[in-house]
């Protein structure tokens, strides 16, 4: 899978479907294709700048024109085909200007770096929420 972000304030998350895969999208020759499968919308209030997946946590953040950092969870029940996310983390002035990259740390899991137009960087330690 591969999430996009953009200046319509929303994120994207989209799969790579090959020809004659089960879910029957259409494919053109033998090239596989990108279909959207998940738009996160109505979290963000400016440009989407950066998102990031982590591979260790399976979290998403995302780095926006409204000074803020976001961290989505997958729903642990939602359709592999069709994702549902929930908004787990949301620092609200995370910078003091827009915030420009956010990038996950490789080894250490929920370790979060991001970096800004206040020419800040800034490292933030998050912890997946509790689950009943």
């Amino acid at each position: 899978r591969l999430a996009s972000c953009s200046d319509d304030k929303t994120v994207r998350i989209w799969r790579q479907f090959k020809p004659g895969n089960e879910q029957g999208v259409a494919c053109s020759g033998t090239d596989p294709i990108w279909k959207c499968v998940c738009t996160l919308s109505g979290f963000h209030t400016r440009t989407v700048y950066d998102v990031a997946w982590c591979h260790l946590t399976g979290a998403l953040a995302t780095a926006c024109g409204d000074d803020a950092i976001r961290v989505f969870e997958e729903e642990p029940l939602s359709d592999p085909h069709q994702p549902t996310f929930s908004l787990a983390a949301h620092v609200a002035q995370a910078h003091s200007q827009d915030v420009n990259c956010v990038a996950w740390n490789p080894k250490e899991p929920g370790l979060l770096a991001s970096c800004s137009d206040d020419g800040e960087m800034a490292f933030w330690k998050y912890q997946r929420p509790e689950t009943c």
